[in-house]
């Protein structure tokens, strides 16, 4: 049972950490994309 509930943790931590990264990744492209449609709607 110990190491089945140590595996789910880390599991649980590694699905945490992983959403984590895309959630930043997916904001850094959108302030990106952001900045490009602002820069192309000055030109």
């Amino acid at each position: 049972m110990k190491q089945v509930s140590r595996r789910s943790q880390v599991f649980i931590i590694f699905i945490s950490v992983f959403v984590m990264k895309i959630n930043y990744t997916k904001m850094k492209y959108k302030q990106i994309y952001e900045n490009k449609f602002l820069w192309s709607g000055d030109l």
